[in-house]
């Protein structure tokens, strides 16, 4: 491996989720080689641009090497910045890759690697919040290198402590920069946790920038001392406003499916129907697993996204005028088109976009801007996955 590593450790000093979210959120291209005294031998991982394109780990390759090394409970790796030549064999995003290999991890078909402590042994306990936690391998959400450029002050809430309050007005958004967070749903069964936020994630959307948009959706409670940064709204208005209207609506479409997708958590859980995804009268615009590379706005009637489970399909949120949906590189939601089908409505009439367009606005965006598309998709990414877990062990 040509020249020294930019980055290395231990797997015990940092998990494998929090170094794919690392190499993910700073957009790293190169190779990681991850090595573990307990297997056969090294593994490798292919990252470009933040995403893993291919790994290879003893005879497998592809997301069955990677998801094995989800299973390794020690070990150490580097990671070395240099052009990546080969070919793609991995189709997924990191963070559904990430949530696949954890799910596969709790149902045992991944094997634990390690000292017999660590593989059969109880693990180090965890500070608990204080809402159920519908998936043990939730991971925490987090960021790249926070840009203090956009923090115009700092607060430091304690144990239990609640930031934000569910049905409250608030127009701004922070920034987490030490510590943890828990973001919590009322239910009539209790709180139940929806997502765990950690350092360079942050609390709220880009529906700050609607009147509508003001009124929180969720509680969010400190886990342990956390100390957050509250940024710049006026400054973050007026990056919002320079972007193009597709760039816009994209933004806040996306806000407004991780309320749909949280709402639909919820009548899962509770085996409610205020939030119900009608899937009558739609037929089959595309299959889960397609490899479309489209991206559409809808003008008028409406799509369901259904994913796929052991059960079957799941339908997930209903899309309506205004809501994007297709495939977007930087938009990664587990909601794509290789894990979700499009059910379409006989009036549906769509304005076709252009990803190369979109994806060239979006590499122009701030760092702290392009930190929230990321923390935004990655919420949703998460949320679909809960959503899944309970349809499939109900």
């Amino acid at each position: 491996m040509p020249g020294p590593p930019v980055l290395q450790g231990n797997l015990s000093f940092i998990s494998l989720s929090d170094l794919f979210q690392l190499l993910g959120g700073n957009s790293s291209t190169g190779v990681l080689q991850v090595s573990c005294p307990y297997a056969p031998g090294p593994a490798t991982v292919y990252f470009q641009e933040g995403v893993p394109i291919h790994a290879s780990n003893a005879k497998t390759q592809g997301v069955e090497a990677v998801n094995a090394l989800f299973g390794w409970m020690e070990g150490t790796f580097s990671f070395h910045s240099r052009p990546v030549r080969v070919p793609s064999t991995i189709r997924k995003s990191r963070m559904q890759i990430m949530l696949d290999a954890l799910r596969l991890l709790d149902e045992g078909a991944i094997e634990k690697v390690g000292p017999r402590s660590r593989v059969g042994g109880a693990q180090p306990g965890k500070l608990k919040g204080t809402g159920t936690v519908l998936w043990e391998s939730m991971p925490v959400i987090k960021g790249p290198v926070i840009d203090y450029m956009y923090v115009v002050e700092e607060e430091v809430f304690s144990h239990g402590h609640r930031v934000v309050t569910e049905g409250r007005h608030g127009n701004w958004i922070w920034i987490v920069l030490e510590g943890e967070l828990e973001v919590l749903r009322e239910t009539p069964k209790g709180p139940i946790t929806i997502a765990r936020l950690g350092p360079g994630s942050f609390i709220g959307t880009f529906m700050i920038f609607l009147f509508e948009g003001s009124i929180r959706t969720a509680h969010v409670s400190a886990v342990g001392n956390v100390r957050l940064g509250l940024l710049d709204t006026q400054r973050l208005y007026g990056e919002f406003a320079k972007l193009s209207s597709e760039f816009r609506n994209l933004l806040l479409s996306l806000s407004r499916r991780l309320i749909k997708t949280t709402d639909r958590l919820v009548d899962l859980y509770c085996g409610t129907k205020k939030s119900p995804v009608a899937v009558k009268d739609k037929e089959v615009y595309w299959k889960a697993g397609t490899t479309r590379e489209e991206a559409y706005a809808i003008s008028s009637g409406e799509i369901c996204l259904a994913c796929r489970t052991k059960k079957g399909g799941l339908p997930l949120i209903t899309l309506e005028r205004e809501d994007v949906f297709g495939n977007l590189p930087f938009a990664c939601t587990g909601q794509e088109p290789q894990d979700a089908s499009v059910l379409a409505s006989k009036n549906l009439e769509l304005e076709k976009l252009d990803p190369a367009k979109l994806q060239a606005e979006h590499a122009r965006l701030s760092l702290t801007f392009r930190s929230l598309v990321e923390t935004l998709c990655t919420s949703i990414s998460v949320t679909t996955q809960i959503a899944r877990h309970i349809a499939e062990t109900k």
